[in-house]
């Protein structure tokens, strides 16, 4: 998995004041317990990598969608089936752990019925990896399951071969409905990047031995709908493995309707039973296809809590992003990241001891579950009579001498809306726009390939050769393109991947070659109505902002951290109910608290109001705090959720509040710490 790592200084400094203050006892008393209804997400980050590459090349930043409180989406009540209970009684912490240890090198694995040490899974590790590789086919096959090597390749911008490796795909193919295509998938590569040691177990041992026992099991079963366990490689380089794989089935129009893929499931060092299901809003099926997972540990009666978390920035750091930006319905499926952070991340430490197997049970468990129940695939609760499979013709290995495939190459960009007409992709008032159709066209108007954007904007059109192309691109009703080629005034080196290549008048771009690269072709639409001026409102203003009080400035709880620390650790808390009143109690006007979690009233005339808060269900108030500090601070009573009465005789701002999530309880932090969840909440992105 891609992750950024927190200082540990940090962490020391802020658990050693907070202790500090607890035992002076000026640390906020715990409030009354309510039932959490809804997750109350964080904010995104303003961007995230397109066409991700270890180097950076074609590195480019958009706006990410921002996340909202999650909402259900389907009533679905499961029913638990025999069968799907019999499937997952057969996952067992000794199976897993047998195939942890295998993977991770804590002992010899049999592979091509020779004994053998997996040290790393590094992509370009060479023997080690293609061993990995064959020992996932191997248990595949043993299932009886048909399996195959999917090859991938990257080029550089010299159109020099920089990775390549394979993937390893098994399939049940569909009785009835085969078009219907259902994948569990994780990342058979690890990390630390170029060591002759790299365990894995967590990230990703846990997630590729949790696909090979799903694939030995639920080959036992016959199937309506086409089952496919998918191993990737070219994870921790920039997810080569599934774009590739992604990119083909896009381009092949394959009808795939879930995507479970697991990404570090076993590390569990605060006993907890929270797993996190990452999904995106803008593909209505994921989140569905996470409730079904919810619903089945509901129903089965598996020890886990699951959260459904939308739009997050942690979820684009795995295999189903790729899933994503070609709209197909993926769910991200994580341990806790919040609380209970792996200490071993990307360390040779990251060893098969370190993990809880229960933890990674249930979360196996409620995989094969989830997947089962999706669909509604199942053809029968009886298992089939027991076979020997049939050996592939396969290559156990990768061929020495074979001739290097001719490069094949990505077209692709994203689709924004040019805010502020300066024909260029800015800050965070940029937000890519998905459903907006283009072509790929010859110089004298062929249409090659017909493709949307997705989600952010997104779109590529893969494996085509070199040459030289058009892209026609269609606005949308009521919009039409900004301006063509605009200079980017800040880098010139990198302006190419900010401006907007279509012509205003026809969509298209002018002719350009690809001969050692990926083309990479924007384009801006703006709308053909004028933005209304706004109208001055006469009066004093009275705003303020909410927050979810996840990681306090300098460990003093109750105040707005919006940057100390590696910026941004209080999210916002929006849609949040805030009521002007008079200071006799009257409510004088009603809002709600925007995207980034503020709130204003306008047209005040002088005089004394209050203003009170409602915090989400779940969720309650931070104590205000005692001392001065400069920045925003909480100013909602805890019982009532009302500020003291506040003069307005200019305009007055930061006035706020910090909301936390109920009950409180300890939580240990990683290196050893403690802190109760004023501090950390587990809506909010580490």
């Amino acid at each position: 998995m891609k992750q950024t790592m927190v200082s540990r200084r940090v962490k020391w400094g802020i658990g050693v004041l907070v202790f500090c203050l607890m035992a002076v006892g000026i640390w906020p008393k715990q409030l009354a317990s309510q039932e959490l209804s809804h997750v109350l997400p964080t904010q995104l980050p303003p961007i995230h990598p397109d066409f991700p590459n270890e180097t950076g090349d074609f590195l480019n930043y958009v706006s990410a969608p921002q996340p909202a409180p999650y909402v259900r989406l389907s009533a679905q009540t499961i029913t638990p089936m025999p069968a799907v209970q019999a499937m997952m009684d057969q996952v067992t912490k000794a199976k897993l752990r047998s195939l942890i240890g295998d993977l991770s090198g804590e002992w010899p694995a049999l592979i091509g019925g020779v004994p053998y040490t997996i040290a790393t899974r590094n992509t370009d590790s060479g023997e080690p990896i293609n061993k990995a590789t064959q020992y996932a086919f191997e248990h595949m096959q043993a299932s009886g399951i048909s399996t195959q090597y999917y090859p991938w390749a990257i080029w550089d911008l010299s159109g020099n071969l920089r990775y390549s490796n394979r993937n390893v795909i098994g399939e049940i193919t569909g009785k009835t409905r085969p078009d219907e295509i259902y994948i569990i998938s994780a990342h058979l590569d690890d990390a630390p990047y170029h060591s002759s040691i790299a365990p894995g177990a967590d990230d990703n041992a846990s997630g590729s031995a949790a696909v090979l026992i799903a694939a030995q099991i639920m080959s036992q079963y016959e199937w309506n709908c086409t089952l496919r366990f998918a191993l990737w490689t070219g994870e921790e380089q920039g997810t080569y493995g599934s774009q590739y794989y992604a990119g083909v089935a896009e381009t092949n129009h394959e009808n795939i309707k879930n995507v479970i893929n697991m990404d570090m499931i076993g590390w569990n060092k605060v006993p907890s039973p929270n797993v996190n299901l990452f999904t995106v809003s803008q593909i209505p099926q994921s989140i569905q296809n996470a409730e079904v997972f919810s619903d089945v540990v509901g129903a089965y009666q598996i020890n886990l809590i699951p959260a459904i978390l939308k739009d997050y920035s942690m979820g684009y750091r795995s295999d189903n992003r790729e899933f994503w930006w070609k709209n197909y319905p993926a769910i991200g499926v994580f341990e806790e990241h919040e609380y209970d952070y792996n200490d071993f991340y990307h360390t040779a430490n990251d060893r098969l001891a370190s993990l809880d197997l229960n933890y990674l049970t249930n979360i196996t468990k409620a995989v094969i579950g989830a997947l089962a129940h999706a669909g509604n695939c199942l053809a029968s609760q009886t298992p089939l009579p027991v076979t020997t499979p049939t050996p592939s013709s396969q290559p156990t290995s990768l061929p020495t001498n074979s001739p290097t495939p001719a490069p094949l190459f990505a077209i692709g960009g994203i689709v924004w809306n040019d805010q502020n007409h300066d024909g260029l992709m800015t800050g965070n008032q940029d937000i890519g726009v998905p459903g907006v159709t283009m072509t790929l066209q010859t110089t004298m108007g062929q249409i090659l390939e017909e493709t949307v954007s997705a989600v952010g904007g997104r779109y590529s059109i893969y494996n085509r050769p070199s040459g030289e192309y058009v892209v026609g691109f269609a606005s949308p009703e009521g919009y039409t393109f900004t301006v063509q080629n605009a200079i980017y005034s800040g880098n010139s080196s990198s302006s190419y991947r900010l401006n907007s290549a279509p012509a205003v008048t026809t969509g298209l771009t002018a002719p350009f070659v690809i001969t050692g690269s990926n083309g990479y072709i924007n384009a801006g639409i703006v709308s053909i109505f004028p933005t209304p001026t706004p109208t001055p409102i006469p009066g004093y203003s009275l705003s303020g902002d909410v927050w979810i009080d996840k990681y306090t400035t300098m460990g003093l709880p109750g105040y707005f951290d919006m940057g100390s620390f590696g910026g941004g650790n209080d999210p916002p808390a929006y849609e949040s109910s805030v009521a002007l009143m008079s200071q006799s109690g009257e409510i004088l006007q009603i809002t709600k608290t925007s995207q980034y979690g503020n709130y204003e009233f306008t047209g005040l005339t002088p005089g004394t109001y209050v203003i009170s808060f409602t915090p989400h269900s779940g969720f309650g108030f931070v104590t205000k705090p005692p001392w001065v500090y400069s920045g925003e601070r909480t100013w909602a009573d805890p019982a009532t959720g009302a500020t003291d009465p506040i003069t307005v005789t200019s305009n007055v701002g930061q006035i706020g509040a910090a909301i936390i999530r109920l009950p409180i309880t300890t939580k240990w932090l990683p290196y050893g710490f403690f802190l109760p969840n004023t501090i950390r909440d587990t809506s909010a992105n580490w």
